[in-house]
C-alpha cells in the first residue's frame, strides 16, 4: 500500500499515513504521532505508487524516462523560486542532476542548469497591467540563441501549468525573428487575481484557463516583442566552410543590422 511518511518542523514530531488516515510504524504501536529530531522544513517520502491502479502503473515508463521527467520538474520550479535551494539526485547515484543556491539569482540559476549559452543572452521584461489585473516578469533569449526544441517555462499564479494561446503567441513573436524550425528559451510568470483562474480544465490540472485570455496573452505577445526589438539592433552568426580557393577553412561573421547593412569579414 501506498505510504507517505511526514516529519513536521513545528514539535519535530514524526507519523506514517495511509489512504489519508494515520497507521502505526509497526503492528500493535499507537498511531499517535511521535517526538524526533527534524531538521527545517518537510520531508514526503512516497513508496510503491499505482499498486491499487494497475493500468496505471502500466502507463509508466522506464525508470530512466520517468526520473528525467522528474528532474525537468524539478529545473522548472527551481528557476522560479528564487531563495529556495532545490536538489534532485537519483537513488543511488553519486552527483546530483539539479543542484541551486539560496543565494544565486535566476539568471545564476538558469545557467546552473541551462547552461552558459542560455544565459548570456537572456533579455529580463516586466508588465504591470491594471485593467485586466495581472502581472509579468519574464526573461526570453534574444534572436542570438535558437534551438530545435521551444523550452517554455510558465507559472501562472506560482504553478508550473501550461498555456497552449501563450505558446502560440511566443511562436509567433519569434517567427519573425528566428531561422525556421528553431525556437527559444522562455521564462515566464504571470499573477493574475485568483478569481480569474480556471484550474479545472484538465485532468491533471496542468492546463489553465483565465478571465480576459486573448487580451492578456496579446499583452505577453506585445512585452516579447518589445523585448527582443529593444535589443536585436544587431545580430552576429558565425558560421565555417572549406574555402576552395585558399585551401583553408575560413570563419566567416556575418553582421546584420537594422537599419539593414551587411558586413562579411572572413579570416
Amino acid at each position: 500500500m501506498p505510504v507517505f511518511v511526514c516529519w513536521w518542523w513545528c514539535g519535530h514530531n514524526r507519523a506514517q499515513f495511509s489512504d489519508g488516515k494515520l497507521v502505526s510504524v509497526r503492528p500493535g504501536e499507537s498511531v499517535d504521532p511521535k517526538p524526533c529530531a527534524g531538521v527545517r522544513g518537510t520531508i514526503l517520502t512516497a513508496e510503491d505508487l499505482f499498486f491499487n491502479v494497475p493500468v496505471r502503473r502500466q502507463a509508466l515508463r522506464s525508470a530512466t524516462e520517468e526520473y528525467s521527467r522528474c528532474v525537468e520538474v524539478v529545473s522548472k520550479y527551481a528557476v522560479h523560486y528564487t531563495g529556495v535551494s532545490f536538489t534532485c539526485k537519483k537513488f543511488g547515484a553519486p552527483k546530483t542532476d539539479v543542484h541551486t543556491l539560496t543565494t544565486a539569482s535566476r539568471v545564476d540559476t538558469i545557467r546552473t542548469i541551462y547552461g552558459q549559452q542560455i544565459a548570456r543572452e537572456l533579455l529580463p521584461f516586466k508588465l504591470n497591467n491594471t485593467e485586466y489585473e495581472f502581472k509579468l516578469e519574464g526573461l526570453t533569449t534574444n534572436a542570438n540563441f535558437n534551438v530545435k526544441k521551444l523550452t517554455l517555462i510558465l507559472f501562472i499564479n506560482n504553478r508550473l501549468v501550461e498555456s497552449n494561446a501563450i505558446r502560440k503567441a511566443v511562436e509567433s513573436v519569434y517567427a519573425r525573428y528566428l531561422p525556421k524550425h528553431t525556437h527559444p528559451f522562455v521564462y515566464l510568470s504571470l499573477m493574475l487575481a485568483a478569481k480569474n483562474v480556471d484550474v479545472n480544465v484538465h485532468p491533471t490540472k496542468k492546463e489553465v484557463q483565465f478571465l480576459h485570455e486573448e487580451k492578456i496573452v496579446e499583452s505577453v505577445e506585445k512585452a516579447l516583442e518589445q523585448a527582443l526589438a529593444g535589443a536585436n539592433s544587431s545580430r552576429t552568426f558565425y558560421t565555417q566552410v572549406c574555402d576552395a580557393v585558399f585551401k583553408r577553412s575560413t570563419t566567416i561573421i556575418i553582421v546584420w543590422s537594422v537599419p539593414p547593412i551587411f558586413f562579411l569579414v572572413a579570416y
